[in-house]
């Protein structure tokens, strides 16, 4: 029963009423999401459409598109998640590195890339393929500069590379160069393979010695 204050549902009935309500629609956006990861893997970005993830998933379009205006939002949701976890999953790699090498801390951190990449099919489909919009270039942008200050936090322990230029972000050029790396891997040959990532870390590496 609905209580009521001065003729309207006061907020803590209106936040019951509201709490189921919500809840289904997180589910239903849930089962989107889900939806449009698997149709990613399975018939590509190009194919993926709204009202295919919306017949996927069971859910009804207006649904979605209360979230997500068209597929290209919803893309740029999941590479911005993605961005986020191999972020984490570098930053966690190479934290375990002896930072008194600082060539040893980029391979590590390429090998994890590569690790990670090949084993998120929709990782390498967004982040390799993309971007395919304004927000998927800022995803990318801000996962760029997040490395940036992992790396050159680990440097400085080892006392390497202080004099890195930060404007314009040498550290982030690096790990544009090594993405780019990785990119040209994928396109070529749908997995990262030892080879890339090897050249990956050759070339990332060779760039910042200029700077040792």
């Amino acid at each position: 029963m609905l209580d009521f204050v001065n003729g309207k549902p006061s907020n803590s009935s209106a936040a019951r009423s509201r709490a189921p309500v919500q809840a289904r629609s997180q589910k239903r956006i849930d089962a989107a999401i889900a939806a449009a990861e698997k149709l990613l893997v399975q018939i590509g970005p190009e194919r993926t459409s709204i009202p295919e993830i919306a017949n996927v998933a069971e859910v009804p379009r207006t649904t979605i598109y209360q979230y997500f205006p068209d597929k290209y939002a919803l893309f740029a949701h999941l590479a911005e998640s993605r961005s986020e976890q191999i972020s984490n999953y570098i930053a966690d790699a190479i934290s375990r590195e002896d930072p008194d090498d600082w060539r040893e801390l980029i391979k590590s951190g390429i090998e994890a890339a590569t690790d990670f990449y090949n084993a998120n099919d929709v990782a390498r489909i967004l982040l390799l393929t993309g971007p395919f919009g304004a927000r998927d270039r800022e995803a990318h942008a801000i996962k760029d500069e997040a490395l940036s200050k992992v790396f050159r936090t680990r440097f400085a322990q080892g006392g390497h590379l202080a004099d890195l230029p930060v404007n314009p972000d040498v550290m982030a050029l690096a790990i544009e160069i090594a993405f780019a790396c990785l990119k040209y891997g994928y396109v070529r040959g749908k997995t990262i393979s030892p080879s890339i990532c090897a050249e990956a870390t050759r070339a990332t590496v060779r760039y910042l010695e200029v700077w040792e």
